[in-house]
């Protein structure tokens, strides 16, 4: 199995402590850790963080081959604070070198070459112009088995229009509860909540109208303490986890793991209701930790792949 992710690298700096980060770096780390071949696209500036970030990228197992170096914007870095259930609060440093990652045409012809089962993407490496560019290049230039997107709407960080690039061009759609608020509120889905008693039959229909609008074949909702849902359009069903059993430290990381875990058992098709319940294991694990990539424990390790 072939993953690239195109995407933000930085540190996350708490008050007593600095953590790599970034979704798509947690992604392509916990990927790597279930045993995909895991390629990362970015940038790292030419700083006092360079040599400490590659070598975290080389510990995790990620493919480094396609992250450059730049001598002009400096590594990514992030401000992160916490409240007392442990949700993250995010201060993103401007034009870092994620900001400016370009893409030519040998990089095209080399993913190509690869032939990845997947590519994943979010939505803060379209904040910028420049990365922006880039990965809409890869999305029209480039063939994937499957696209997966991890709105992940940091704020300040996205618009109406990069929102629309992550609807038009994924075939797997992740989505957290404040997200699946904002599409609504953003006009992409007009769906009420209000009109349904049962909260299932809600998302159900929520995730079938943009489905159908945007050709999305897959929709997962994660949902915090109640678990997640997984729609899937060519079934016109509707999947709904377990409920996490653990209380969170930390949340930091959490949906980077579910969003591996998941797609990993489904490219090895797996069940529906065991790629979503694996993946509620693994996130429910590392809410457990303040690290966005822990060390996984052997029994965790057989439960999900």
């Amino acid at each position: 199995m072939r993953v690239l992710a195109l995407g933000e690298v930085l540190w996350d700096v708490y008050e007593d402590r600095s953590i790599i980060g970034g979704a798509p770096f947690n992604f392509s780390a916990h990927i790597a850790k279930l045993g995909a071949d895991s390629y990362f696209l970015s940038s790292v500036g030419k700083d006092n963080l360079y040599a400490k970030t590659i070598e975290s990228v080389k510990h995790f197992g990620i493919i480094d081959e396609m992250i450059s170096v730049s001598d002009e914007f400096p590594t990514g870095t992030c401000m992160v604070t916490c409240d007392e259930n442990g949700q993250p609060s995010y201060n993103i440093t401007e034009n870092s070198a994620f900001d400016n990652i370009t893409i030519d045409s040998a990089t095209i012809d080399k993913i190509n070459s690869l032939k990845f089962n997947a590519f994943y993407f979010g939505t803060l490496s379209q904040r910028s112009k420049e990365t922006s560019n880039s990965l809409l290049k890869i999305l029209s230039e480039c063939q994937f088995d499957e696209i997966i997107c991890d709105l992940n709407l940091r704020p300040n960080c996205y618009n109406t229009e990069s929102i629309e690039n992550c609807l038009k061009y994924s075939t797997i759609l992740k989505i957290n509860r404040e997200e699946y608020r904002a599409l609504i509120e953003c006009g992409f889905c007009c769906i009420n909540k209000a009109d349904f008693n049962e909260e299932a039959d809600f998302y159900k229909s929520y995730c079938s109208d943009i489905a159908q609008k945007y050709n999305i074949n897959i929709i997962i909702i994660t949902l915090d303490k109640e678990g997640a849902v997984v729609y899937v359009k060519n079934d016109d069903d509707l999947y709904i986890s377990e409920k996490p059993k653990n209380k969170a430290i930390s949340t930091v990381g959490a949906g980077d793991g579910f969003s591996a875990c998941f797609l990993y058992n489904y490219l090895c098709e797996s069940k529906f209701n065991d790629c979503i319940e694996r993946a509620i294991l693994l996130s429910d694990f590392i809410v457990t930790r303040y690290e966005a990539i822990p060390e996984y424990t052997e029994e965790l390790h057989s439960k999900i792949k």
